[in-house]
């Protein structure tokens, strides 16, 4: 793969970090990064390699892992997320 090409496979990627807040990036990429690692190392050890199964089933565990960076409470408090949630819930007036 070039050059070029690895930039618009990660243009959309580098895209979407600019939609989350500048904190985050350092927890997620770092965590992904963390996650790459160790399977690299398993799918190597336990297989020889990788195939397409272990690609698919890397993009769904760094997909759970996104997820899970995302929501981590960075900076808050249980408080605040219960207020947090009375606001969402008494605008949508179904509480």
């Amino acid at each position: 793969m070039s050059g070029r090409e690895l930039l618009i496979a990660g243009a959309p990627a580098l895209l979407c970090l600019l939609l989350i807040a500048p904190v985050l990036w350092l927890p997620l990429l770092l965590s992904l990064l963390a996650l790459r690692f160790y399977l690299v190392r398993l799918f190597r050890r336990r297989l020889g390699g990788y195939t397409g199964d272990c690609l698919g089933a890397t993009q769904q565990i760094s997909e759970i892992a996104v997820y899970l960076v995302l929501s981590l409470p960075l900076g808050g408090s249980c408080r605040n997320a219960a207020a947090w949630d009375r606001r969402i819930c008494l605008s949508a007036q179904g509480c």
